[in-house]
């Protein structure tokens, strides 16, 4: 019964739309002694079209030897421009941006009277 009822009000919630989910990452760093901060905005099908594409690009990491036996975490040991380039491949991934700043340059205050 429970499960019956999140199921309703996931159908709900989407209110007619298609499942989607908007991701933001933001990376603070240092690249050649300066300080550097790049964002990317990923736009894709739902959570679980992501959360499966995911595990499916892990498991060939696997397959293919380049993550090494025991219990990782991901951000730490799956190859990022191979692991980027088997989720575009998928349709979970609907559109990337990288963006050259900070998430904050994403939004804009405006003053006005509507």
């Amino acid at each position: 019964d429970a499960v019956q009822r999140l199921c309703e009000a996931s159908r709900l919630d989407l209110s007619g739309q298609a499942p989607f989910v908007t991701l933001l990452l933001q990376l603070d760093g240092v690249w050649d002694g300066q300080a550097r901060t790049r964002s990317l905005v990923l736009s894709g099908a739902g959570n679980a079209a992501l959360t499966g594409a995911m595990a499916a690009a892990t498991v060939v990491s696997v397959a293919n030897g380049e993550i090494s036996t025991g219990c990782h975490y991901a951000a730490q040991v799956l190859p990022p421009a191979a692991s980027l380039e088997r989720l575009q491949r998928t349709s979970a991934i609907r559109a990337l941006n990288l963006l050259p700043g900070p998430l904050d340059h994403l939004h804009t205050v405006e003053e006005g009277c509507l």
